[in-house]
This record gives structure tokens, sequence and C-alpha cells, in this order.
């Protein structure tokens, strides 16, 4: 029987402590990207278990599934960048809104830089609020993009 090995790489445990994030997942092989944020007990490391996983958190897979018509998938090289947002109140609360403020713009700003540099498209669906108008929402985006847009650019 052969063996199976499979690597992880973490830069900081506090990937996997509660606090507000927004994340970027690469799936390589097929190209697509995926914007979430996360307010999770085991931070932005366990919402990314959860969309790889066989549970009904799994949005990730549910939308490679939809979009490429599989019954499932099963993901080889996956890429994963969490940002944690600043520490300010409105973003580190259960309520998700300012998060989902962010995730929206960031989104948004994904999917041009994506489609100007050729690196994929992106899947995950997110609908702006009332909040994305807000400076200190669209400041906090605008830093977030840039951190994945460099680090877009050396996984892609």
């Amino acid at each position: 029987m052969m063996l199976s090995n499979y690597v992880a790489t973490v830069s900081s445990s506090a990937i996997a402590r509660k606090s507000a994030f927004i994340y970027l997942v690469y799936v390589k092989e097929i190209r697509a990207l995926y914007v979430g944020q996360t307010y999770s007990k085991y931070g932005a490391l366990g919402r990314f278990t959860q969309h790889l996983s066989e549970t009904n958190s799994n949005t990730l897979k549910q939308r490679v599934c939809a979009i490429y018509n599989y019954d499932e998938y099963e993901f080889e090289e996956v890429f994963f960048n969490a940002v944690k947002l600043s520490d300010t109140k409105s973003f580190n609360q259960t309520n998700a809104e300012y998060r989902e403020a962010v995730e929206a713009i960031v989104n948004n700003k994904i999917i041009t830089f994506a489609s100007n540099n050729k690196l994929g498209f992106v899947i995950s669906r997110i609908q702006a609020n009332p909040y994305t108008k807000e400076s200190f929402v669209m400041n906090e985006a605008d830093s977030v993009s840039s951190i994945f847009a460099s680090w877009l650019l050396k996984v892609a």
C-alpha cells in the first residue's frame, strides 16, 4: 500500500485564533479564486478547513461543484491567504455586516485584478451592503486587496 503525504505550511499560529479575517483561496488546477470572511472560534484556518470538508459549510467546494457541474471534487493544490482585520470593534464582533462590506469590496477588486492579469476567475458570491460606503471600510478593503494582489502574483 502506498502512503499518502499532504503538506501544509502556516506562517503564524495567529491564523487559528478568533479574530476577524478576510481570506482568499486560490485553487491552482482550475484557476479559481474565492474571497471570504470569518470571525470564528478557530480563526481563518478553521474556516478554511470547513471549506475543504464534507460538511454543509463547505461553500468553496459547493461553488466549484456547481460551476463545473461536478458531483464531487477533491482539491489538489490549494493556496490560502488570510489577512487579519484591524482591531476596530465593527469588524471584531459576531455581527458580520462590516466584515461583509470589506469582503464585497475586496471581491470586486480581486475580480478586476485577476482579469487584468489573467490569473483565473472569482467564484465567490458576495453582495455589497450600505457599509461599503464607509471610509474606514474602504480603507481596510484597499489594504487587504493590495496584500492579496501581491500574493497572487507569486502563487498563480
